[in-house]
């Protein structure tokens, strides 16, 4: 900043008595170099022309606001804390708009001092993006500006109110608005991805998240979008839970569907959401210096195969090991049905199912999923059952 006046004559002051500069401010400008937002720290000094008197404090305020903003839309539940927390460890800078108590944002604060926008939607599933809000992102995206659109109900009611906006803006399809919530607990990143390469997160979890997560969602890419994050049980390999897109504006957007609150932090063998969101800022220009990309696990997958698939009276599952290991099945809706005993093996390690239950029982036709653990590590595949 640079001072116009530093220096008030605030007169004669009587013990016990106080004063106001309100008829002779101080007043100052931004310089444009340092325009975006910023902490500001004034020191003050009190003089006395006629004793000795001196006296120093400090005044600290914001000048501005800060290029990144979190948009909170659900004001309830706080769980747009979980993202502070991560923004404050890496040393971002950041704002956060809460929504139902500030109203909408007036347009061009909102595309002169922001550079990007994480709008989380928490377990908010009725008020979701109105037409005005939606107005907003797209002109702010259209002048350059990045989102990142992060809620677990918000692409299906989108999908079916607004669907161009997922459509032109995120380059998005939406497809399932519910899958098994056992999905949420290995969501992988793409091999070779410069955001998600060898990532692998856990989103139902109470270890450094909300485990708020009921209603994860697939989509798939369209107009040259780039599926980034997969959920290890999906089949359909062109289905994604994350998808992101560079537009010709500048912008960069992305969806995830699923709240980034849901994300885990230090869980062995999972990547953490702070590390999830340095990419993510990385990727869009930003600094994140508190994370470093040595400082994760980067897991080693388990490929686990399942022959035949589908089975009627035994299935043989085999997956690497390098020391100890436990598998176990589950159905559908994520009820344990089988455990095997843990042991220890390095290589390729081959067990046997024969279809029943803990308890002996012979199980149902449907879809099951074999849970493969090694040495902090974790793989999901689903195998069918056909009597």
């Amino acid at each position: 900043i640079e001072f116009i006046d530093n220096e008030v004559n605030i007169g004669d002051v009587a013990p016990g008595e106080s004063v106001n500069n309100l008829s002779e401010p101080i007043t100052f400008s931004a310089i444009d170099e340092f325009f975006e937002g910023h902490d500001v720290q004034f020191r003050l000094r009190l003089t006395s022309s006629t004793t000795d008197f001196r006296k120093t404090d400090y005044i600290e305020f914001r000048l501005a606001y800060f290029p990144i903003l979190v948009y909170e839309c659900d004001n309830v539940n706080n769980y747009s804390s979980f993202l502070c927390n991560t923004l404050t460890a890496g040393k971002v800078s950041y704002d956060v708009w809460v929504r139902d108590s500030m109203g909408l944002p007036d347009q061009e604060v909102f595309n002169t001092y922001f550079n990007t926008v994480f709008i989380l939607g928490g377990n908010d599933s009725v008020n979701i993006l109105s037409e005005d809000e939606i107005t907003l992102f797209e002109n702010f995206i259209d002048n350059g500006g990045n989102v990142v659109l992060s809620a677990q109900y918000y692409p299906d009611s989108l999908a079916t109110r607004e669907p161009s906006f997922l459509e032109n803006y995120f380059c998005t399809q939406h497809d399932e608005n519910q899958v098994s919530r056992m999905w949420g607990l290995y969501v992988e990143g793409v091999d070779g991805d410069e955001i998600s390469d060898e990532m692998l997160l856990k989103c139902i979890t109470t270890t450094g998240a909300a485990n708020n997560q009921f209603s994860f969602g697939t989509a798939y890419t369209i107009n040259s979008g780039i599926g980034f994050l997969k959920y290890q049980s999906d089949s359909i390999v062109t289905r994604y839970a994350g998808i992101r897109k560079e537009h010709s504006s500048g912008a960069k957007t992305i969806l995830l569907e699923f709240g980034l609150e849901g994300v885990c932090n230090d869980v062995v063998g999972f990547t953490s959401r702070d590390s999830l969101v340095a990419k993510i800022l990385r990727w869009m220009g930003h600094e994140y210096t508190q994370i470093e990309d040595d400082n994760y696990s980067k897991p080693e997958k388990i490929k686990i195969e399942a022959k035949p698939n589908p089975f009627n009276s035994a299935v043989e599952i085999s997956f690497n090991s390098n020391g100890k290991y436990s598998a176990k099945i589950f159905d559908f809706s994520g009820k344990l049905v089988k455990s095997f005993p843990e042991n220890y093996a390095t290589g390729r390690v081959a067990i046997t199912w024969n279809g029943k239950d803990n308890s002996g029982n012979d199980i149902s036709t449907g879809v099951y999923l074999v849970e493969i653990r090694s040495l902090g590590k974790t793989a999901v595949s689903k195998i069918v059952f056909v009597k």
